[in-house]
């Protein structure tokens, strides 16, 4: 779901409006005001058209059918906004 907003996201607000949504998200504190910046700064300087590929891509992606095939044992961890 949250994939699927960041694209609605661009397309309705556009690609920098959009990053200072996120970077907010990612980075709420004020002493994480860089980051914020930066997180701005890169994703705000994207192309459209690839980031709104690779947002989709992640959409789909998911690895838990092939989780059976790992030899060594899995710790899996989610976070509440994952």
């Amino acid at each position: 779901l949250e994939a699927r907003v960041h694209t609605w996201t661009v397309r309705v607000s556009g690609l920098r409006r959009t990053a200072a949504l996120v970077a907010r998200r990612v980075f709420p504190a004020d002493w994480q005001a860089p980051m914020r910046a930066r997180a701005v700064h890169v994703i705000g300087g994207a192309r459209r058209r690839p980031y709104l590929a690779t947002a989709r891509a992640l959409e789909r992606w998911c690895a838990r059918e092939r989780l059976d095939r790992l030899a060594a044992r899995v710790l899996m961890l989610a976070a509440e906004h994952d």
